[in-house]
């Protein structure tokens, strides 16, 4: 398995954060809804926010991105409950 050959990477539009990490950036990747099995993989479908951080040998030149990731499910679908509730107590 290849991140960067990971359709959803490309279609969430996450690949310009890879890009921008690849060009020695650290960057917050906003919450972005990930379904392993989109990508033929195994998994639950997740909502995650992340940091792209590059990893720099001794010429300090970018030779992988390390990934922290951060599971929001939990909190994307209390905000929906939230939200739907709302909506019942309006109508």
């Amino acid at each position: 398995y290849n991140v960067l050959e990971d359709p959803q990477v490309h279609s969430t539009g996450v690949i310009h954060f890879f890009r921008r990490a690849f060009n020695g950036e650290t960057v917050h990747v906003p919450a972005t809804y990930y379904d392993p099995a989109r990508s033929g993989q195994v998994g639950r479908a997740r909502w995650l926010e992340s940091i792209f951080s590059p990893v720099k040998d001794e010429k300090g030149e970018v030779y992988e991105v390390a990934i922290l990731f951060t599971d929001i499910t939990d909190l994307k679908l209390a905000q929906e409950k939230v939200s739907q509730s709302h909506l019942q107590l309006k109508t």
